[in-house]
């Protein structure tokens, strides 16, 4: 048992996703999924990517997490957006929605709180803001204004055959919205893939240099290491407790032989 649990613990610190080799011939699709929306002041307070009225498919799946996965809070969706290896894309159509009033108080209230997106495209994350506040200055004082992000550019670093950075810019085609009346909105991306010579065994370097991120791991890696000790207790104990059953058991046999 001990072995089995310490197996599956191996697995589940894995990361990167089983469902692609991160080789990719021109064309292919490379696996893209939002995680979830959570404010800058606290990684652990987050929300699912759909919990705010973005563009979703006619049915939302879930994808299946691993351990690690799970500890670490995520929850991968599908999604509309279609990534092709070495394809470039402009202004792509995700989706043209009416937002009601709630759905703009919904990206109001994630504006507000400085919430930010994220995002994993071949296993690598990608964070960005919803959007952001601006002030406008007026004769009746100072009045907030609410930009939400609405296009999306992917540029993507590439090494042959495989991903090897990802950055995401949100600053174009920006929509101002207002809580007192519903508006539409229309939800576009663009994909830039530029040639890069960095290794693919290099990839993450970049990620662990980056100090904020070193905080959520080293939290990620306390709540990972408690739970492993957690299971390995409950294991121990059941083994020790059918050990000491049967050993209660013959005790119970040999006292009655004994006696008659």
């Amino acid at each position: 048992m001990l072995f089995i649990a310490l197996l599956l613990i191996c697995l589940g610190s894995h990361v990167e996703s089983d469902a692609s080799n991160h080789r990719f011939n021109k064309g292919d699709i490379v696996p893209f999924y939002p995680d979830t929306v959570c404010p800058l002041s606290d990684s652990r307070e987050t929300y699912a990517y759909y919990d705010l009225p973005y563009c979703s498919p006619d049915t939302v799946k879930k994808e299946k997490l691993n351990l690690g996965e799970m500890m670490n809070g995520d929850l991968l969706v599908s999604t509309p957006y279609k990534f092709e290896f070495l394809v470039d894309k402009d202004y792509e159509v995700l989706c043209n929605k009416t937002l009601s009033k709630t759905d703009v108080s919904k990206f109001i209230n994630a504006i507000e709180k400085n919430f930010y997106m994220q995002l994993y495209f071949d296993d690598l994350p990608i964070w960005d803001l919803i959007g952001s506040v601006q002030n406008d200055y007026t004769n009746e004082g100072i009045k907030s204004i609410y930009v939400l992000n609405t296009h999306f550019e992917f540029q993507v670093f590439y090494n042959k055959d495989r991903v090897i950075a990802v950055t995401l810019l949100t600053a174009d085609n920006s929509l101002y919205i207002s809580e007192d009346k519903e508006v539409d909105v229309g939800f576009t991306y663009s994909v830039r893939w530029i040639m890069e010579t960095e290794p693919f065994d290099k990839r993450m370097d970049r990620y662990i240099a980056d100090k904020s991120l070193q905080h959520n791991l080293s939290l990620n890696f306390v709540a990972f290491s408690f739970v492993t000790l957690v299971i390995l207790v409950i294991l121990l104990r059941t083994f020790y407790v059918q050990v000491l059953h049967k050993d209660i058991y013959k005790y119970y046999i040999t006292t009655n032989q004994t006696q008659l």
